[in-house]
C-alpha cells in the first residue's frame, strides 16, 4: 500500500470489524494537514463504533505535515489492536494519539 498526499481514513458502522494492512508507506505531504475524522488529524486515521479494528504490517506511517502520525478513535465498546513493524512519525503532532470512549477502555 502506498498513499500519499493526505492519508488515509477509515471509520465502520456497528458490525463491521476491519482490518488495515501497510506493507507501504501512508503519507501527508509537508504543507498538508488530513481533514479530521472524530478529532484526529492523523496520517492514518480509524475509527471504530463497538467492533475491532487491527492495524498491522512492516509499512511507515508518516505525517511530514500538520496532525499525528497515527490515529484512532473508539467509540462505545470497540477495541483496536496495533501491530507496527514499521516507523511512525509526525512533524507538528503525536506519533500515535488513541481516544477511546468505552469505559474499559477498548485499546
Amino acid at each position: 500500500m502506498t498513499v500519499d498526499g493526505f492519508g488515509l481514513a477509515i471509520a465502520n458502522s456497528t458490525g463491521n470489524p476491519f482490518t488495515v494492512t501497510n506493507n507501504g508507506i501512508i503519507q501527508v505531504d509537508a504543507g498538508n494537514t488530513p481533514l479530521p475524522l472524530f478529532g484526529g488529524q492523523g496520517a492514518l486515521q480509524m475509527a471504530t463504533n463497538g467492533d475491532p479494528m487491527l492495524y498491522t504490517g512492516t509499512g511507515d506511517i508518516l505525517n511530514l505535515g500538520t496532525g499525528e502520525g497515527f490515529y484512532a478513535r473508539i467509540f462505545t465498546d470497540g477495541s483496536l489492536t496495533a501491530n507496527i513493524g514499521g516507523s511512525v512519525r509526525a512533524d507538528a503532532g503525536d506519533a500515535i494519539r488513541v481516544l477511546s470512549t468505552d469505559a474499559n477502555g477498548g485499546a
